[in-house]
């Protein structure tokens, strides 16, 4: 006669039972969280790649600066109620990218405009040069000194071909003289990016970039931000 042995055989069941199950929990574990992370990066994602368009649809934030009749531009004193007009809020999601990339100091413009910079005249307020001008030559890669929105393209007499760059409502840029600009108002440019190349347009006697910075609508001196070393 042969006696099965009956605990033996529930005992087996009950512990692959319990195995099974625990595989199982990890296994929807695993799972729950890669989908779980695959929604953050979507989510991340999403929300910086609708950051232009955004901006581009309801134009927020963007000093509209459309004096493109006037002959406001030809002067060298841009006139300081046209240089701080108007500013909006971002959405909740944008302000947190913002946040984030301010952080890691993308907006702030510290970054030299041209290579290898040679400084031809300085910041002289009383003489009503209100930035810094690089030489160069013709056809030179002029960068964004910081990340931001470019509000402003145009061309002027005095000025020649120009752009402004917003950075986060708290910095502008000004790039004058160029040869050509890569960019379009509303673009979003980062830190680095070539914007333009440098030139002679304008009052200008030799190809150079005009560049300023304003803070608060106030033209401030680049030596002061700018990584010039």
């Amino acid at each position: 006669m042969i006696f099965k042995n009956t605990n033996t055989s529930k005992f087996s069941s009950i512990s692959f039972f319990i195995i099974s199950f625990i595989y199982i929990i990890i296994f929807v574990f695993i799972i729950f969280k890669y989908y779980q992370m695959a929604n953050k990066l979507k989510e991340m994602k999403s929300v910086n790649t609708s950051l232009i368009e955004y901006i581009k649809k309801e134009k927020l934030y963007i000093p509209q600066l459309d004096i493109e009749e006037s002959n406001l531009l030809d002067n060298p004193e841009l006139p300081e109620q046209i240089i701080g007009e108007g500013t909006e809020l971002f959405p909740e999601k944008v302000e947190q990218y913002l946040e984030q990339e301010k952080k890691k100091q993308n907006f702030y413009p510290d970054l030299c405009p041209v290579k290898n910079p040679y400084i031809t005249k300085d910041f002289l307020p009383e003489k009503n040069h209100f930035g810094l001008d690089f030489a160069g030559s013709e056809g030179d890669s002029i960068f964004a000194s910081a990340s931001g929105i470019v509000t402003k393209v145009f061309i002027s007499k005095y000025f020649g071909n120009a752009l402004f760059i917003n950075h986060l409502n708290i910095y502008q840029t000004f790039y004058a003289h160029n040869k050509a600009i890569l960019v379009e108002p509303y673009d979003f440019v980062k830190k680095g990016d070539v914007i333009a190349l440098l030139g002679s347009t304008g009052y200008s006697s030799a190809p150079h970039l005009h560049f300023e910075i304003i803070k608060d609508a106030k033209r401030i001196n680049p030596k002061k931000i700018l990584k010039l070393e």
